[in-house]
């Protein structure tokens, strides 16, 4: 078996190990030891493949190697220490509350994070650290908002759980996947198809969050309703699908290339910023209540402003538009024009329209130029329009042999 088969299959078996702990978890007290047990083997083995893959592609030689070695070995030494006290590995005398679990959970999920991001990503700086900065910022808030010595609203920080770590599982997956190739993930690649089951993890865990927060009453995060442990064990099922995508293997299944394809790449990146932006304003307003009716008026405001403004716009263009179609009275008395025909054996045209523009351009002077070549009696028809129209007629017979070398002579 080569070294990229068997990779991807303990790469299956860990992700299979992890889902199984959290149905484990969401089944009820019974099941819960067990899938704690599953949860931290799987979990554990993920991050294993996600730390083996930060090294594979680290920078070689000097000290950027080392340093970069400390921080994957720190990082990843948290997260293992994190997942065993969160799933009860060293069976503690005294029960851990959920929010507790949740906080470092959330502490370890940050420490493995760091690790995925710590080389020079070629991009911009201030894109970079805007991005890192709200994560994680909103997973420090949503832990103060969590434990119960805190401002305790747990709704709150459930939600900007979801929405900073979805961010953060982006910006990692994006750094590694930056070195060979764009970001986003070209179409129609295995990288671009795991991405597509990320992106796919990402919003069904923001929305399993959401719908958990909106169905937990103010007060202590628990797991004693049916329907709050099925949210919970979607929710924990796409947190473990997003956590095994920082160590992919190289090719993706075949299943997923229903994934690929330019509609479905756009359809998900727009579904996903539409979540994550949502997920952290729901966050922040469940937090802050008080917050919701500035933000609300000022949207609104906002929007107000814009709309008047584009039809204003609007009315502006159109009552322009119908001053400069106005018809402007022209005399022609006052033009100092001179009407130029050039003929060369047009004698059909001109008979039909010649004498008509004389009369119609009253009183403007006309010169026709027939070509002395004419051999269709173009010199005759003109000749008898100027005898119609002795004062304003005048008859030049030109020798250019074409119409632009009889106007250059004229």
């Amino acid at each position: 078996m080569s070294t990229e088969r068997l990779y991807s299959t303990v790469w299956a078996l860990s992700l299979a190990v992890a889902l199984l702990g959290m149905i484990g978890v969401g089944l009820g007290p019974s099941t819960r030891p067990g899938g704690y047990a599953l949860l931290a083997v799987g979990g554990g083995a993920l991050a294993l493949c996600s730390l083996s893959t930060e090294i594979r592609t680290a920078p070689a030689g000097g000290t950027a190697e080392t340093l970069h070695l400390i921080v994957v070995i720190a990082g990843g030494l948290t997260f293992v220490v994190g997942v065993a006290v969160a799933t009860d590995v060293p069976s503690w005398a005294t029960p851990i509350p959920l929010a507790v679990r949740l906080v470092v959970l959330a502490t370890a999920f940050q420490a493995l994070l760091l690790t995925t991001d710590v080389r020079t990503a070629r991009r911009n700086l201030r894109a970079r650290a805007v991005t890192l900065g709200l994560s994680h910022g909103s997973i420090f808030a949503a832990s103060l908002l969590t434990v119960s010595w805190g401002p305790t609203v747990p709704r709150a920080g459930l939600v900007l759980y979801a929405s900073g770590f979805a961010s953060l599982l982006l910006n990692a997956f994006w750094a590694r996947t930056l070195s060979s190739q764009t970001v986003p993930p070209r179409a129609e690649t295995d990288r671009r198809r795991w991405e597509a089951l990320l992106l796919g993890a990402v919003v069904v865990g923001i929305l399993g969050a959401i719908a958990m927060a909106l169905s937990t009453p103010t007060g202590t995060l628990t797991l004693r309703s049916p329907e709050r442990r099925l949210l919970a064990t979607v929710t924990g099922m796409a947190a473990i699908t997003g956590l095994s995508m920082l160590g992919v293997p190289r090719r993706a299944p075949p299943v997923l290339r229903w994934l690929d394809g330019p509609v479905m790449t756009v359809a998900q990146h727009v579904l996903t910023l539409f979540v994550i932006v949502n997920g952290f304003l729901l966050g922040v307003f469940v937090a802050a209540p008080w917050l919701l009716p500035p933000v609300f008026g000022a949207f609104v405001s906002f929007l107000v402003l814009g709309v008047a403004l584009n039809y204003g716009t609007l009315v502006h263009g159109w009552r322009r538009g119908r001053d400069d179609t106005q018809t402007v009275p022209v005399s022609l008395e006052d033009a100092e024009v001179t009407v130029v025909v050039t003929a060369m054996d047009e004698v059909n045209a001109l008979s039909a329209s010649l004498r008509e523009n004389v009369t119609a351009l009253t009183p403007l002077p006309f010169l026709l130029v027939p070509a002395a070549r004419s051999t269709d009696g173009t010199q005759a028809l003109m000749h008898a329009v100027r005898d119609d129209y002795p004062d304003r007629v005048r008859v030049v017979e030109a020798t250019g042999g074409s119409k632009a070398a009889d106007l250059n002579a004229v």
